[in-house]
């Protein structure tokens, strides 16, 4: 299995880049009076029922009936409703070459643009029920061409739309209009590939770790993204151009999943099951809800009669139901010491700003300007990239976890382990203390006796001799059998003595020199730590004995504040410590040393000798 090694930092990196080159590819418009101009409050308004009055009507009509001015920037769409506005536009207005009409929110129904001027009409046709291609205008927002009069110019404007409904109107000079749509498409780049990097990334990791958690992510991600592609007219500009209102069809829907991915992604993720079993039931249960309730529109059935705006009102509150959950949930999982739920509640509050910003704007609460109209992209682009840091925090705290529970895992195995030879030494102290006080007194007692009957018989048979020999190397070997077994030196005379001892018995016999330096050894050392640093002696002799064919011996012993370490030194023939270094010695030593967290080395070549240097923490 791959794994991209990519912490939060390199997210934020690639992210950042791509934000970074996104902007400097935007060139600052200046945004005079004679570049471009927001000529909202100029128009006059009035809302009429269907076929009521027509546009001649409208603009030879009595002003007074225009009493709307400025017109509100936010109305709540009537179907049985026409939006008629108007103004006129000076001379002065007017001086330029080329001019652009912009009504910046594209998912209006269906909009109509009269120019008047004189006898002279212009009529354009554009909105969300008319096909894409048929624009004048290829852009997303709604666009119209200006007549190059050079004079007043009359502006009737009317709407039709079901959908809440945002008027403002601008007036752009074609150069800065052009300008303008360069950056917003490099901005629109900006926000598709910080998503996609965000996507493609999460994706990755869906794959590798098979955590249904990052799928859930990324639909939750591509929803919001649909959201704003809608609402900036982007999905009908490149996903279906000639499929009139499948923008606003396809809205509902995608508001529906967006809650439903939502909900998924933060019950898992924060693992609500744990906390809040009922809350995760009945959250599931109303969320699954949402998309079925969005399907009709979806698939065209507009004709429903009253059903179509309960659905619809359906699917809103359980929307806002689902942002209510959000919030409240991912408070109460912070409060348990869920850290990820920072993370959740950072991003709510930084979409909340963007989105209260962004209507702020439509209802003309803030001044209307170009960019406030990106805000929710923004959002989206911030709140993605902080619930990607909630997932990469968890993999975080899952790794934290493994971790913890491999170190348990570990110090169990070392205290199993510590116990078992705690148990080996107790069972070797029994058994050498039954050879040497019950075997090895027996066979003194009978060498005793057999000596004493060699004395009373008036000539020593040879046969007796022997058996009395024979019993001595018997009782001699049993004694050194008990010794290994269990070093009785080292509970009563202590570690040096021990050490010291066997190295004694090892190589008096055999003709080898040997020479311990035992300095600094503290008095309060634990019993089970001189066991452990007197086996390893106890092997490396062994060792040398059986393979080394030394002459010379050196062992160092010295104690500080933290460490004893121990350096056992030969000169003889040596070996290859790679191709040795598994063998049942080596691994036994090594075995002991980790039991203590200690540290082994090992140097030696074929020809020069041995030296092996261990170290084991004091306490």
């Amino acid at each position: 299995m791959y794994k991209l090694h990519l912490n939060g930092f390199s997210k934020s990196f690639l992210f950042g880049l791509a934000l970074v080159f996104g902007l400097l590819g935007c060139q600052p418009i200046n945004i005079t009076p004679k570049s471009t101009a927001n000529i909202t409050a100029q128009f006059s308004s009035i809302v009429l029922d269907k076929q009521q009055m027509d546009m001649v009507q409208i603009a030879t009509g009595d002003g007074d009936a225009f009493a709307i001015k400025p017109p509100p920037t936010y109305i709540l769409g009537d179907g049985s409703k026409t939006y008629w506005y108007r103004t006129t536009l000076s001379a002065e207005q007017m001086q330029g070459d080329n001019y652009i009409l912009e009504i910046p929110h594209p998912i209006l129904d269906r909009v109509d643009v009269w120019f008047r001027q004189g006898e002279h009409t212009w009529h354009y046709q554009d909105g969300e029920f008319r096909p894409f291609n048929d624009k004048t205008i290829k852009d997303a927002s709604l666009a119209f061409p200006v007549p190059a009069v050079k004079k007043a110019l009359q502006v009737i404007i009317k709407v039709d739309s079901i959908s809440p409904m945002t008027f403002s109107v601008w007036l752009w000079e074609k150069a800065a209009w052009e300008q303008h749509q360069k950056n917003t498409l490099l901005w629109y780049g900006v926000v598709f590939g910080g998503v996609a990097i965000l996507v493609l990334y999460n994706l990755f990791l869906a794959v590798s770790f098979r955590d249904i958690r990052y799928l859930y992510y990324i639909g939750y991600v591509l929803s919001l993204l649909m959201i704003n592609a809608v609402i900036a007219g982007v999905s009908s500009q490149y996903l279906w151009p000639d499929r009139p209102g499948m923008s606003s069809r396809t809205l509902l829907t995608v508001v529906a999943l967006t809650s439903t991915f939502g909900v998924l992604f933060i019950n898992e993720v924060l693992n609500i099951k744990a906390y809040y079993p009922v809350w995760r039931r009945i959250s599931l249960i109303v969320m699954l809800l949402a998309v079925p309730l969005a399907l009709p529109e979806l698939f065209g059935f507009l004709n429903l009669g009253i059903a179509n705006p309960i659905l619809a009102g359906s699917v809103m509150f359980i929307a806002n139901l689902g942002v209510i959950y959000y919030l409240f949930i991912t408070i109460a999982v912070y409060r348990h010491g869920v850290k990820q739920a920072r993370y959740f509640v950072m991003s709510f509050i930084t979409f909340s700003i963007g989105y209260f910003i962004y209507y702020a704007y439509l209802l003309g609460i803030i001044v209307p300007n170009e960019w406030l109209a990106h805000l929710l992209e923004l959002a989206l682009l911030v709140e993605g990239l902080l619930l990607s840091f909630a997932l990469a925090d968890r993999v975080n705290v899952l790794a934290q976890e493994k971790a913890q529970i491999e170190t348990q895992a570990s110090d169990a195995q070392r205290y199993f382990a510590k116990r078992l030879i705690t148990i080996q030494e107790t069972e070797r102290e029994a058994f050498s203390s039954v050879m040497h006080d019950t075997i090895g007194h027996g066979l003194l007692v009978l060498k005793q006796n057999l000596d004493a009957i060699g004395t009373t018989l008036p000539i020593q048979t040879e046969q007796l001799s022997e058996q009395s020999q024979h019993c001595r190397e018997l009782l001699h070997e049993v004694r050194r059998v008990s010794h290994d077994l269990h070093p009785h030196l080292l509970k009563r005379l202590g570690l040096k003595v021990a050490i010291e001892s066997t190295m004694e018995r090892a190589f008096a016999h055999k003709e080898i020199e040997w020479h311990a330096e035992i300095t600094n050894l503290p008095n309060t050392l634990e019993e089970m730590r001189q066991i452990t640093i007197y086996r390893i002696v106890q092997e490396c002799i062994n060792n040398i004995l059986k393979h080394a064919q030394a002459t010379e011996v050196i062992l160092v012993l010295q104690a500080d504040e933290q460490n004893i370490t121990v350096k056992i030194k030969d000169d003889g023939k040596g070996f290859d410590y790679q191709s040795h270094r598994n063998g049942l010695g080596l691994s036994a030593i090594q075995g002991r040393i980790d039991l203590f967290h200690g540290s082994l080395t090992v140097q030696s070549e074929a020809g020069k000798g041995c030296c092996i240097c261990f170290s084991l923490p004091i306490k």
